[in-house]
């Protein structure tokens, strides 16, 4: 092989480099990373129809997304957060076993993952006592073409959350009609829309 052919190839490859490292720093223009970690960790994660396996970064647009956790023999958990601009997102999931074999493979996990079952074992005890506190979340998320009702933790109340709503001025009604149909008080509730003021609070 001849130096002119060796020069050829290093121009190629270095080309080639450039050009993804060009390709991977646009597609991350104006977008958010969200750090996913997720016990068991070979759990799958299914946001925007894009099916994720195990802890991963990933990088999304600001907006508002439903993210699923599954795996055989536990029980899935969703999450409806909104992913805001320049405002980095760590997303938890700890699938709590329905089965016998995933009880004994998550009791057998290695300390070395991103969540060991110490941390495993805080974080369900902790969900536990949020959804004992607030059975709501049982019901959320809700969406459909005119509304969509989530949560967030409360930072400020211990057990506490947020009702989130996001829809337009004329159909916040509906979406409150729909949290009493569940069979809660809206005005019990810490409720805020997106972009309006909570009709509950003063």
């Amino acid at each position: 092989m001849n130096k002119r052919t060796i020069s050829i190839l290093l121009f190629l490859s270095s080309l080639i480099i450039l050009t993804y490292g060009i390709v991977i720093y646009t597609s991350r223009i104006n977008t958010v990373p969200v750090f996913l970690l997720v016990s068991p960790n070979k759990a799958e994660i299914t946001v925007e129809n894009k099916k994720i396996i195990g802890s991963q970064i990933i990088y999304l647009e600001p907006g508002i997304y439903d993210f699923k956790a599954s795996r055989d023999g536990f029980k899935s958990e969703t999450v409806h957060i909104e992913v805001k601009k320049d405002k980095p997102l760590r997303i938890v999931f700890s699938l709590i076993p329905i089965t016998q074999e995933a009880t004994k493979e998550l009791k057998s996990s290695s300390r070395g993952a991103e969540i060991d079952k110490i941390t495993t074992d805080k974080l369900v005890d902790e969900q536990k006592a949020l959804e004992d506190a607030n059975p709501i979340i049982k019901k959320l998320p809700i969406k459909n073409l005119i509304y969509s009702i989530g949560y967030r933790v409360d930072p400020n109340i211990p057990n506490g959350i947020i009702v989130e709503i996001d829809t337009i001025e004329g159909y916040r009604n509906a979406a409150i009609n729909k949290i009493k149909e569940q069979g809660f008080d809206p005005s019990k509730l810490n409720i805020v829309f997106r972009n309006y003021a909570n009709v509950f609070k003063e």
